[in-house]
């Protein structure tokens, strides 16, 4: 294990997970684009819907905001 002193955390963003997740949501929105997934507009948008970043940061600073 990394002896580090871990960053306060501020902010879901930063989250390690929060981070992974940013990460993930990019990669899965590369993968529609560049694969035969690209032609398959049902199963492009529901993966994209999967992952939608921004629906859930909306929802956590709601919730932080009251």
């Amino acid at each position: 294990m990394d002896n580090a002193v871990p960053k306060k955390i501020e902010c879901f963003e930063d989250l390690i997970i929060w981070q992974r997740a940013v990460a993930f949501a990019t990669d899965v929105y590369a993968l529609t684009e560049a694969t035969r997934i690209k032609s398959d507009f049902g199963l492009k948008d529901q993966l994209r819907r999967a992952v939608d970043i921004g629906k859930y940061r909306r929802r956590l600073r709601a919730k932080v905001a009251k």
